[in-house]
């Protein structure tokens, strides 16, 4: 092997004579090709020359270390240029070579080859060993490093693992370098951006640890923060504890990975604080990441005034806030319906130069639909489209921006704004899902259309969207209230034997099911019916709320079964349901003599009957939801 081939090659002088000697016949090497005109190798060195000893050294050194082609800094020219002179007095000038070493240890391979070498380990059988491919190979760290970055990119993360442990293996042998922490923390991050990969990132962990490598700060964040998505909180605590015992200094992203982990173990918010406070207390400056993680475990908690007052914290901090927060915040306020309060961190951001993106606008969307401004959803919109047009193009409208338009228009009764919007985001080739088939079918029942709710979800199914729980519960809604009972009854058996096969779909009858086919039931006077449907929630363990008895008190009511009525008032009050003052009044009232009620005159039963539904009326004047 010639060694002007190598890529990456180790020259070490051992004594200053032997710079003597190699700089006497590269000087002889250049006369010879100055008077015979050769110009071979004066590509990268136009004219040999002696370089300069660098002023702060009094003499040569006794081992120089040449590292890759690089030649971008003076030190790296130098290198080059010693490495190009060893080369050339090794093929043409006779010097004697018992006092220059060359150690050609260092492999051959090219990105090339490391190239090829990544795509026929990504082209093996799941069952086929990595030997057959790097058996006879020699790889250094920042080779094996660069075959797993592009199994990595490539979706081929268990390929990788498998092939660093078999060179794990061979790393006796001299062959594989594999003793290395960078290589182990690379190895722990691939398998730390799922939840479901987190184990193996741990058990890379151990593996490192049992051969002896001490893991550095990186490490052991990435350890805590695969933990943390495994959702093991002990296993957490106890790799945070093991750093605090060693010489490393916990810096803001292990105290981030906490405060993460803290939201993926059970949302304890009261716990992200504490870690946030003690991070301040070791002298640890947050930033707007560590901001961010406690805002998100706070909104995801149902605290969301506490994210907010975080998001407060943060900028009187002056901590200069990114999008990721914006929307955190907007997405908090989202949470707790309070929509002025997101249109004013929207603002915020927007004065504050941070260009909004397509989340900022669907959080914005979604907190409109929530507190029932449509109008206030359209502006959005239609600002969010500026933006998206060719001289901007920020941001584009996805198919969560539609679904949350025409949620919040469909539950406004806004049915030919549902339509057109609808009819743009199939002009767009965008396909709907099974959020758009809801919106679609309770923009229909705001307004009575019963028939096109059934049509609507007749058509994407054959689209291909299968109906959920709240797709099924949106249709019964509908039939109810256009009178359409039997069909309801219908719609609520084939979810009855679509819970029975869960492979094929997922919706199960919930109590919003349950309180819809009573409620279609007591509109069509079907107390019967009402009554069975009643006694198979019970038999499903869903237990029914103030809504459900209060429909079924109605319907029994409606049709004069008052000692019926009195058994499901009993019921309520026997499972500590309450209905409100003045309905729980009136009919305490009423059912206070059951028995002479019923054998009283039909007039005086009318008369409390009125009594009863006028203490209804009075219920949902007082509040109309």
């Amino acid at each position: 092997m010639r060694l002007g081939t190598l890529r990456e090659s180790t020259v070490t002088i051992q004594s200053p004579a032997s710079v003597t000697r190699l700089y006497g016949a590269t000087c002889t090497l250049t006369q010879h090709r100055k008077q015979s005109h050769v110009k071979r190798n004066q590509t990268n060195v136009p004219e040999l020359q002696r370089p300069r000893r660098p002023a702060q050294a009094s003499r040569p050194p006794q081992t120089k270390q040449v590292p890759g082609p690089d030649t971008h800094t003076p030190g790296a020219q130098l290198d080059t240029w010693v490495q190009e002179q060893v080369a050339n007095v090794a093929r043409d000038a006779p010097v004697s070579w018992s006092d220059i070493e060359v150690n050609a240890q260092e492999p051959t391979h090219t990105q090339v080859d490391l190239l090829k070498l990544a795509k026929q380990l990504a082209d093996l059988p799941a069952t086929a060993a990595p030997s057959v491919v790097l058996e006879g190979s020699s790889l250094k760290r920042r080779q094996i490093m660069r075959i797993l970055s592009h199994l990595d990119k490539w979706g081929h993360r268990m390929k990788a693992l498998k092939a660093f442990e078999w060179m794990e293996k061979q790393d006796s042998s001299g062959n594989f370098d594999t003793h290395d922490t960078f290589l182990y923390t690379r190895l722990m991050t691939m398998f730390s951006h799922r939840s479901s990969d987190c184990s193996d990132a741990l058990q890379i962990f151990e593996s490192m640890q049992s051969r002896g490598i001490k893991p550095d700060l990186v490490a052991y964040n990435t350890a805590i923060n695969a933990a943390g998505k495994s959702g093991d909180w002990d296993r957490t605590v106890e790799i945070f504890e093991a750093l605090q015992e060693t010489k490393l200094k916990p810096d803001v992203w292990t105290f981030t990975s906490l405060i993460n982990a803290c939201q993926t173990c059970g949302n304890d918010w009261q716990s992200g604080l504490e870690i946030f406070d003690d991070m301040e207390f070791e002298g640890i400056i947050p930033n707007v990441h560590a901001y961010t993680s406690l805002m998100s475990l706070c909104q995801r908690a149902g605290q969301w005034q506490k994210a907010m007052q975080v998001f407060r914290r943060m900028e009187a901090a002056d901590v200069t806030v990114d999008v990721i927060a914006y929307n955190s915040a907007i997405a908090a306020c989202a949470k707790g319906g309070d929509w002025e309060q997101a249109w004013a961190v929207f603002s915020s951001m927007r004065r504050a130069g941070v260009q909004p993106s397509t989340v900022s606008y669907n959080c914005l969307l979604s907190v409109c639909e929530r507190c029932g401004q449509a109008e206030r959803a359209l502006e959005v919109f239609r600002t969010m489209e500026r933006e998206s047009g060719p001289t901007v193009g920020y941001t584009g409208s996805s198919l969560v921006t539609y679904n949350t338009l025409i949620s919040a228009c469909g539950k406004a009764g806004m049915y030919d704004q549902v339509q057109r919007i609808h009819a743009e985001m199939q002009a767009k080739g965008i396909n709907g899902d099974v959020f758009t088939m809801c919106g679609l079918i309770t923009a229909c029942e705001r307004v009575g259309l019963w028939q096109e709710a059934q049509e609507t979800l007749q058509r994407m199914q054959a689209d291909g969207v299968q109906p959920n729980t709240v797709a099924y519960n949106a249709l019964i809604k509908a039939l109810g209230s256009g009178g359409q009972w039997q069909q309801a009854m219908d719609v609520f058996e084939t979810m009855q034997i679509c819970a029975t096969n869960a492979s094929e779909c997922c919706c199960n009858p919930d109590l919003v099911t349950y309180s819809s086919i009573v409620s279609a039931c007591q509109k069509s006077l079907q107390w019967e019916k009402a009554l069975e449907v009643y006694e198979g929630m019970k038999a499903a363990n869903v237990q029914p709320n103030a809504y459900v008895y209060s429909s079924l008190i109605a319907a029994c009511e409606d049709s004069n079964q008052w000692e019926e009525a009195l058994a499901v008032f009993c019921d309520m009050k026997a499972s500590n349901v309450e209905l409100d003052a003045v309905t729980m009044a009136g009919r305490k009232l009423v059912y206070m003599f059951p028995g002479v009620l019923s054998a009283m005159p039909a007039p005086i039963v009318s008369a409390a009957k009125i009594a009863v539904k006028t203490g209804r009326a009075a219920r949902q004047w007082i509040s109309p939801s």
